[in-house]
């Protein structure tokens, strides 16, 4: 069941955005002591082995601000939005919650963190762009999950199964790969290229915030129900339409 709800359109458009978004951060993370520990003759920060553990406080910086603004906006935002749209549910509204940290942080922190060992900039930039890598990642999972979640109601523990399995996968392949890419173009346009690739794969996303319900609908699929159509806000709440058609 899991996979069939992966390779649902709904599934495959969520999953790869969350597959590139987390796997960055995934993948800097995992190599952060070789950028940070590497001789500065090298590019690199000379870091100890403590210093590279205190460089991580700006990743649990990001985390929990991720926590925080996932706290203050990921329900009250689509609520907002729904009463904005005459107060009937459509599982798409959570998605507006991604513009800021995944269109706008993830890029930005992508391209600071290149910038950084690029031109050996302070060691604080590259703190701040990991910060936002982070936060950015961390604001997308449970976003993503709540979503495919509501479009599969009946089966909610396979579809977060299939966004946990999507999010790990390209961030174990990325170690496999990264030193020669770095050697093809350079640090700074692999952060460069990592950010276009992440502006592109936000595409996804916006076909899903406009696209969503008539792609829910157009493969509609016996594993698929929704509450969307369900009345959530104004004086005469009831259920529409429990089931996508």
């Amino acid at each position: 069941m899991p996979f069939r709800i992966g390779l649902h359109p709904v599934g495959i458009l969520g999953g790869l955005f969350l597959m590139i978004v987390f796997g960055w951060s995934v993948g800097v993370n995992n190599l952060l002591a070789v950028f940070l520990q590497s001789p500065v003759s090298e590019k690199g920060y000379g870091f100890t082995p403590n210093q590279n553990a205190e460089f991580t406080f700006a990743a649990w910086a990001g985390c929990i601000t991720g926590q925080l603004y996932g706290l203050a906006f990921n329900d009250k935002l689509p609520l907002w939005i729904c009463r904005k749209s005459g107060g009937i549910w459509k599982p798409e509204f959570r998605l507006h919650a991604l513009w800021i940290p995944s269109f706008v942080g993830l890029n930005i922190g992508l391209g600071l963190f290149g910038a950084a060992l690029q031109y050996h900039l302070h060691y604080m930039v590259a703190a701040v762009g990991n910060f936002l890598l982070n936060f950015s990642s961390n604001v997308a999972v449970p976003v993503l999950v709540n979503y495919e979640v509501e479009c599969f109601t009946k089966y909610p523990v396979e579809a977060a199964t299939i966004m946990n399995f999507y999010r790990t996968i390209f961030g174990i392949a990325i170690p496999f790969f990264i030193d020669g890419w770095e050697a093809s173009v350079g640090v700074g346009w692999v952060f460069g290229m990592m950010a276009f690739v992440s502006m592109v794969a936000f595409g996804l996303i916006i076909v899903l915030m406009f696209a969503g319900h008539k792609i829910r609908h157009y493969f509609h699929s016996s594993i698929m129900s929704t509450e969307e159509g369900t009345r959530i806000i104004g004086q005469e709440v009831n259920r529409l339409d429990v089931e996508a058609h």
